[in-house]
Protein backbone atom coordinates (compact mmCIF):
# COMPACT_ATOMS: atom_id res chain seq x y z
CA UNK A 1 0.00 0.00 0.00
CA UNK A 2 2.92 2.47 1.10
CA UNK A 3 5.00 1.21 -1.53
CA UNK A 4 2.18 1.83 -4.36
CA UNK A 5 1.30 5.65 -2.94
CA UNK A 6 4.79 6.59 -3.24
CA UNK A 7 5.26 5.21 -6.93
CA UNK A 8 2.01 7.05 -7.87
CA UNK A 9 3.58 10.35 -6.35
CA UNK A 10 6.81 10.33 -8.03
CA UNK A 11 4.49 9.61 -11.21
CA UNK A 12 2.78 12.95 -10.35
CA UNK A 13 5.73 14.70 -9.22
CA UNK A 14 7.73 13.77 -12.72
CA UNK A 15 4.55 14.60 -14.69
CA UNK A 16 4.91 18.01 -13.19
CA UNK A 17 8.39 18.46 -13.91
CA UNK A 18 8.30 17.22 -17.33
CA UNK A 19 5.37 19.90 -17.99
CA UNK A 20 7.40 22.74 -16.42
CA UNK A 21 10.90 22.16 -17.69
CA UNK A 22 10.99 19.52 -20.59
CA UNK A 23 8.23 21.05 -22.86
CA UNK A 24 8.85 18.77 -25.65
CA UNK A 25 6.94 20.73 -28.32
CA UNK A 26 9.70 23.33 -28.55
CA UNK A 27 12.19 21.52 -29.42
CA UNK A 28 13.91 22.37 -32.81
CA UNK A 29 11.98 21.38 -36.01
CA UNK A 30 13.12 18.43 -38.08
CA UNK A 31 13.90 17.57 -41.70
CA UNK A 32 11.38 14.70 -42.11
CA UNK A 33 12.45 13.98 -45.48
CA UNK A 34 16.33 13.32 -44.67
CA UNK A 35 15.43 11.23 -41.63
CA UNK A 36 12.50 9.51 -43.30
CA UNK A 37 14.38 8.50 -46.34
CA UNK A 38 17.40 6.89 -45.08
CA UNK A 39 17.59 6.02 -41.16
CA UNK A 40 20.49 4.69 -40.19
CA UNK A 41 19.62 3.47 -36.65
CA UNK A 42 16.12 2.60 -35.50
CA UNK A 43 14.33 1.96 -32.00
CA UNK A 44 11.77 0.01 -31.32
CA UNK A 45 10.20 0.13 -27.82
CA UNK A 46 8.48 -3.35 -27.53
CA UNK A 47 5.55 -3.59 -24.74
CA UNK A 48 6.51 -4.86 -21.55
CA UNK A 49 4.98 -8.44 -21.92
CA UNK A 50 5.58 -11.34 -23.39
CA UNK A 51 2.94 -10.93 -26.28
CA UNK A 52 3.72 -7.35 -26.96
CA UNK A 53 7.04 -8.70 -27.66
CA UNK A 54 6.60 -11.42 -29.94
CA UNK A 55 4.37 -9.09 -32.07
CA UNK A 56 6.57 -6.64 -32.04
CA UNK A 57 9.16 -8.78 -33.39
CA UNK A 58 7.59 -9.26 -36.51
CA UNK A 59 8.49 -5.87 -37.89
CA UNK A 60 12.19 -6.27 -37.67
CA UNK A 61 12.13 -8.03 -40.71
CA UNK A 62 10.49 -5.34 -43.47
CA UNK A 63 12.33 -2.81 -41.74
CA UNK A 64 16.32 -4.55 -42.40
CA UNK A 65 14.83 -5.15 -46.01
CA UNK A 66 13.87 -2.04 -46.60
CA UNK A 67 16.52 -0.43 -45.34
CA UNK A 68 19.98 -2.98 -46.36
CA UNK A 69 22.33 -0.57 -44.18
CA UNK A 70 20.20 0.32 -40.84
CA UNK A 71 20.95 -1.27 -37.90
CA UNK A 72 18.14 -2.08 -35.40
CA UNK A 73 17.93 -1.95 -31.55
CA UNK A 74 14.91 -3.60 -29.48
CA UNK A 75 14.17 -2.60 -26.11
CA UNK A 76 13.00 -5.64 -24.39
CA UNK A 77 12.85 -7.29 -20.84
CA UNK A 78 16.15 -9.51 -19.79
CA UNK A 79 14.68 -12.86 -20.26
CA UNK A 80 12.87 -12.07 -23.37
CA UNK A 81 16.57 -11.40 -25.17
CA UNK A 82 17.11 -14.90 -26.11
CA UNK A 83 14.53 -14.88 -28.51
CA UNK A 84 16.28 -12.34 -30.48
CA UNK A 85 18.83 -14.56 -31.87
CA UNK A 86 21.91 -13.91 -33.71
CA UNK A 87 21.37 -11.28 -36.55
CA UNK A 88 24.71 -8.44 -36.94
CA UNK A 89 22.12 -5.59 -37.68
CA UNK A 90 19.84 -6.30 -34.57
CA UNK A 91 20.84 -5.45 -31.19
CA UNK A 92 18.96 -5.61 -27.63
CA UNK A 93 18.30 -3.48 -24.75
CA UNK A 94 17.26 -4.97 -21.78
CA UNK A 95 14.74 -3.21 -19.69
CA UNK A 96 12.78 -4.41 -16.73
CA UNK A 97 10.48 -4.12 -14.16
CA UNK A 98 9.70 -0.64 -15.75
CA UNK A 99 8.83 2.65 -14.11
CA UNK A 100 6.50 4.91 -14.93
CA UNK A 101 8.73 8.06 -13.95
CA UNK A 102 12.32 9.03 -15.06
CA UNK A 103 13.72 9.16 -10.98
CA UNK A 104 14.40 5.24 -11.00
CA UNK A 105 17.94 4.74 -11.68
CA UNK A 106 18.21 1.97 -14.30
CA UNK A 107 15.16 4.30 -16.39
CA UNK A 108 17.76 6.88 -16.17
CA UNK A 109 20.69 4.15 -17.41
CA UNK A 110 18.91 3.03 -20.39
CA UNK A 111 17.78 6.84 -21.37
CA UNK A 112 20.91 7.70 -21.88
CA UNK A 113 22.39 4.50 -23.07
CA UNK A 114 19.92 5.47 -26.19
CA UNK A 115 20.97 9.13 -26.34
CA UNK A 116 24.62 8.28 -27.07
CA UNK A 117 23.66 5.80 -29.71
CA UNK A 118 21.63 9.20 -32.13
CA UNK A 119 18.93 7.28 -33.15
CA UNK A 120 17.15 8.60 -36.95
CA UNK A 121 13.79 6.91 -35.57
CA UNK A 122 12.46 5.60 -32.13
CA UNK A 123 9.03 3.95 -31.97
CA UNK A 124 6.84 2.87 -29.24
CA UNK A 125 5.32 -0.50 -30.17
CA UNK A 126 3.39 -0.70 -26.69
CA UNK A 127 -0.67 0.27 -27.16
CA UNK A 128 -0.45 3.49 -24.74
CA UNK A 129 2.11 2.68 -21.67
CA UNK A 130 4.04 5.03 -20.48
CA UNK A 131 7.22 4.10 -19.77
CA UNK A 132 7.47 3.34 -23.36
CA UNK A 133 6.39 6.57 -24.22
CA UNK A 134 8.58 8.29 -21.87
CA UNK A 135 11.48 6.30 -23.01
CA UNK A 136 10.58 7.09 -26.55
CA UNK A 137 11.04 10.33 -26.29
CA UNK A 138 14.45 10.57 -23.84
CA UNK A 139 15.96 8.46 -26.98
CA UNK A 140 16.19 11.94 -28.11
CA UNK A 141 15.68 10.10 -31.62
CA UNK A 142 15.12 12.30 -34.93
CA UNK A 143 11.59 10.96 -35.55
CA UNK A 144 9.93 9.81 -32.87
CA UNK A 145 6.49 8.04 -32.71
CA UNK A 146 3.96 5.56 -31.49
CA UNK A 147 0.25 5.32 -30.97
CA UNK A 148 -0.88 8.94 -29.63
CA UNK A 149 -3.08 9.19 -26.50
CA UNK A 150 -3.80 12.13 -24.87
CA UNK A 151 -1.03 11.50 -22.44
CA UNK A 152 1.44 10.19 -24.94
CA UNK A 153 1.10 12.80 -28.06
CA UNK A 154 3.43 14.94 -26.66
CA UNK A 155 6.15 13.01 -26.49
CA UNK A 156 6.51 12.44 -30.62
CA UNK A 157 7.06 14.48 -33.52
CA UNK A 158 5.42 12.36 -36.14
CA UNK A 159 1.43 11.84 -34.98
CA UNK A 160 -0.08 9.34 -37.49
CA UNK A 161 -3.94 10.41 -36.84
CA UNK A 162 -5.82 7.55 -38.81
CA UNK A 163 -5.66 4.54 -37.18
CA UNK A 164 -8.61 2.87 -36.05
CA UNK A 165 -8.44 1.93 -32.13
CA UNK A 166 -10.58 -0.51 -32.87
CA UNK A 167 -8.27 -2.89 -34.86
CA UNK A 168 -5.90 -5.50 -33.68
CA UNK A 169 -2.44 -5.38 -32.97
CA UNK A 170 -0.73 -5.67 -36.69
CA UNK A 171 -3.15 -3.41 -37.90
CA UNK A 172 -2.88 -0.37 -35.68
CA UNK A 173 1.12 -0.86 -35.83
CA UNK A 174 1.13 -1.36 -39.67
CA UNK A 175 -0.62 1.75 -40.53
CA UNK A 176 2.37 3.47 -38.33
CA UNK A 177 4.60 1.37 -40.48
CA UNK A 178 3.20 2.88 -43.94
CA UNK A 179 3.40 5.97 -42.02
CA UNK A 180 7.10 5.76 -42.28
CA UNK A 181 6.85 4.22 -46.12
CA UNK A 182 7.76 0.23 -44.12
CA UNK A 183 4.95 -2.69 -45.51
CA UNK A 184 3.82 -4.74 -42.72
CA UNK A 185 4.83 -7.98 -42.46
CA UNK A 186 3.06 -10.98 -44.67
CA UNK A 187 2.86 -13.77 -41.99
CA UNK A 188 -0.42 -14.85 -40.29
CA UNK A 189 1.26 -16.01 -37.31
CA UNK A 190 4.53 -13.93 -36.26
CA UNK A 191 7.27 -16.49 -35.87
CA UNK A 192 10.51 -16.84 -33.64
CA UNK A 193 13.15 -18.52 -35.43
CA UNK A 194 14.54 -21.71 -33.46
CA UNK A 195 17.58 -23.65 -35.29
CA UNK A 196 16.78 -26.87 -36.40
CA UNK A 197 19.36 -28.58 -33.47
CA UNK A 198 17.49 -26.73 -30.90
CA UNK A 199 14.48 -28.30 -32.34
CA UNK A 200 15.80 -31.52 -32.15
CA UNK A 201 17.47 -30.66 -28.41
CA UNK A 202 13.83 -30.09 -27.26
CA UNK A 203 11.96 -33.38 -29.10
CA UNK A 204 15.04 -35.30 -26.82
CA UNK A 205 13.63 -33.38 -23.77
CA UNK A 206 10.41 -34.53 -23.95
CA UNK A 207 10.99 -38.20 -24.88
CA UNK A 208 13.31 -38.43 -21.60
CA UNK A 209 10.02 -36.96 -19.87
CA UNK A 210 7.38 -39.18 -20.73
CA UNK A 211 7.15 -43.18 -20.45
CA UNK A 212 7.17 -44.21 -24.59
CA UNK A 213 5.50 -47.01 -23.09
CA UNK A 214 2.39 -45.61 -21.56
CA UNK A 215 -0.52 -44.65 -23.55
CA UNK A 216 -2.16 -41.11 -24.18
CA UNK A 217 -1.11 -37.56 -24.50
CA UNK A 218 2.02 -35.64 -22.95
CA UNK A 219 0.29 -32.63 -22.06
CA UNK A 220 2.77 -28.94 -21.98
CA UNK A 221 0.81 -26.44 -19.77
CA UNK A 222 2.18 -23.08 -19.21
CA UNK A 223 0.80 -20.64 -16.55
CA UNK A 224 1.37 -17.30 -16.74
CA UNK A 225 0.83 -14.76 -13.96
CA UNK A 226 2.38 -11.82 -12.17
CA UNK A 227 2.29 -11.32 -8.16
CA UNK A 228 -1.08 -9.33 -7.13
CA UNK A 229 -3.00 -11.12 -9.42
CA UNK A 230 -4.76 -13.14 -6.84
CA UNK A 231 -7.56 -13.93 -9.31
CA UNK A 232 -5.88 -15.09 -11.85
CA UNK A 233 -3.27 -17.23 -9.40
CA UNK A 234 -5.99 -19.00 -7.96
CA UNK A 235 -7.70 -20.19 -11.41
CA UNK A 236 -4.35 -21.65 -12.16
CA UNK A 237 -3.65 -23.25 -9.54
CA UNK A 238 -7.18 -24.76 -9.90
CA UNK A 239 -6.31 -26.29 -13.43
CA UNK A 240 -3.05 -27.15 -11.72
CA UNK A 241 -4.68 -29.32 -9.17
CA UNK A 242 -7.12 -30.79 -11.31
CA UNK A 243 -4.31 -31.60 -13.88
CA UNK A 244 -1.81 -33.63 -11.32
CA UNK A 245 -5.41 -35.46 -9.88
CA UNK A 246 -5.85 -36.70 -13.36
CA UNK A 247 -2.20 -36.99 -15.10
CA UNK A 248 0.88 -38.82 -13.62
CA UNK A 249 4.72 -36.88 -14.24
CA UNK A 250 4.88 -39.18 -17.13
CA UNK A 251 2.08 -37.51 -19.14
CA UNK A 252 2.36 -33.85 -17.92
CA UNK A 253 4.87 -30.80 -17.94
CA UNK A 254 4.34 -28.04 -16.40
CA UNK A 255 6.74 -25.26 -17.80
CA UNK A 256 6.95 -22.20 -14.34
CA UNK A 257 8.93 -19.77 -16.36
CA UNK A 258 6.26 -17.23 -16.84
CA UNK A 259 5.42 -17.44 -13.43
CA UNK A 260 6.39 -16.38 -10.09
CA UNK A 261 8.92 -18.99 -9.33
CA UNK A 262 8.32 -19.28 -5.15
CA UNK A 263 4.85 -19.11 -5.40
CA UNK A 264 4.77 -22.55 -7.84
CA UNK A 265 7.77 -23.76 -5.51
CA UNK A 266 5.69 -23.68 -2.43
CA UNK A 267 3.45 -26.03 -4.14
CA UNK A 268 5.13 -29.15 -2.99
CA UNK A 269 2.77 -31.46 -4.76
CA UNK A 270 3.65 -30.27 -8.18
CA UNK A 271 7.44 -30.22 -7.87
CA UNK A 272 7.37 -33.65 -9.97
CA UNK A 273 5.64 -31.73 -12.61
CA UNK A 274 7.32 -28.42 -13.15
CA UNK A 275 10.84 -27.63 -14.89
CA UNK A 276 12.16 -24.29 -14.80
CA UNK A 277 13.75 -24.02 -18.58
CA UNK A 278 17.21 -22.30 -18.74
CA UNK A 279 15.45 -19.57 -20.99
CA UNK A 280 12.88 -19.41 -22.66
CA UNK A 281 14.41 -20.86 -26.22
CA UNK A 282 14.83 -23.90 -24.77
CA UNK A 283 11.45 -23.57 -23.26
CA UNK A 284 9.98 -23.33 -26.75
CA UNK A 285 11.97 -25.70 -28.45
CA UNK A 286 10.65 -28.09 -26.09
CA UNK A 287 7.10 -27.20 -25.52
CA UNK A 288 7.38 -27.78 -29.54
CA UNK A 289 7.13 -31.73 -29.32
CA UNK A 290 4.68 -31.88 -26.96
CA UNK A 291 1.28 -33.83 -28.03
CA UNK A 292 -1.04 -31.10 -26.43
CA UNK A 293 -0.72 -27.51 -25.56
CA UNK A 294 -2.45 -25.33 -22.93
CA UNK A 295 -1.85 -22.12 -21.38
CA UNK A 296 -3.09 -18.76 -20.16
CA UNK A 297 -0.39 -16.85 -21.87
CA UNK A 298 -1.09 -14.67 -25.45
CA UNK A 299 2.56 -14.40 -25.81
CA UNK A 300 3.15 -18.26 -25.50
CA UNK A 301 0.03 -18.96 -27.55
CA UNK A 302 1.70 -17.04 -30.62
CA UNK A 303 5.21 -18.15 -30.48
CA UNK A 304 4.07 -21.35 -30.19
CA UNK A 305 1.16 -20.86 -33.08
CA UNK A 306 4.53 -19.60 -34.36
CA UNK A 307 6.10 -22.95 -34.52
CA UNK A 308 3.10 -24.73 -36.30
CA UNK A 309 1.70 -26.05 -32.86
CA UNK A 310 -1.96 -26.03 -31.90
CA UNK A 311 -2.39 -24.43 -28.73
CA UNK A 312 -5.24 -24.43 -26.52
CA UNK A 313 -5.14 -20.74 -25.23
CA UNK A 314 -7.70 -20.27 -22.08
CA UNK A 315 -8.54 -16.61 -21.36
CA UNK A 316 -7.62 -14.38 -18.03
CA UNK A 317 -7.39 -11.25 -19.73
CA UNK A 318 -10.27 -10.09 -22.01
CA UNK A 319 -9.21 -6.69 -22.80
CA UNK A 320 -5.65 -7.12 -24.15
CA UNK A 321 -6.82 -10.81 -26.14
CA UNK A 322 -9.22 -8.11 -27.65
CA UNK A 323 -6.59 -5.28 -28.12
CA UNK A 324 -4.55 -7.93 -30.44
CA UNK A 325 -6.53 -10.08 -32.13
CA UNK A 326 -4.87 -12.75 -31.11
CA UNK A 327 -8.32 -14.37 -31.91
CA UNK A 328 -7.82 -14.60 -34.87
CA UNK A 329 -4.22 -16.41 -35.37
CA UNK A 330 -4.81 -19.24 -36.54
CA UNK A 331 -3.81 -22.77 -34.61
CA UNK A 332 -5.02 -20.60 -31.66
CA UNK A 333 -8.47 -22.23 -30.20
CA UNK A 334 -9.39 -19.82 -27.75
CA UNK A 335 -11.39 -21.25 -24.52
CA UNK A 336 -14.03 -18.89 -22.40
CA UNK A 337 -15.82 -19.58 -19.80
CA UNK A 338 -19.93 -20.29 -20.03
CA UNK A 339 -22.26 -19.43 -17.49
CA UNK A 340 -20.16 -18.63 -14.99
CA UNK A 341 -17.90 -21.46 -15.49
CA UNK A 342 -13.58 -20.92 -14.47
CA UNK A 343 -12.28 -21.32 -17.89
CA UNK A 344 -9.27 -22.65 -16.93
CA UNK A 345 -10.78 -25.72 -15.89
CA UNK A 346 -12.72 -25.91 -19.40
CA UNK A 347 -9.21 -26.81 -20.76
CA UNK A 348 -8.88 -30.21 -19.19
Amino acid sequence: MVSALLENLLVKTDTLLERIFYQPHEQAPVSFSQYLTDPHKILLVAGENLAGFILSFQFIAPLLEKFPGAEIWIVVRPEEACLIGDHARVHQVSWGPRSLHTFDSQYRKNAALLREEGFDWAINLSFSGRPEALLTYQSAAKIRTGLNTLDNERYYNLIVKSIPPESGFLSQFGSLFRALHVESPQQSIPTIHLTKGELNRGKQFVRQRKNPRSEGQFIGFIPEWRPGLKSVERLLQGIISRLIRQLDPMHLLIAGNLAPADELRKMSEISSYTFFFDDLRHMFSSLASCDRLITNSIGAAIALAGLGCNVELVVTDEKYLSRLAAEELEKIRIIRGEDGAEPLLQAI
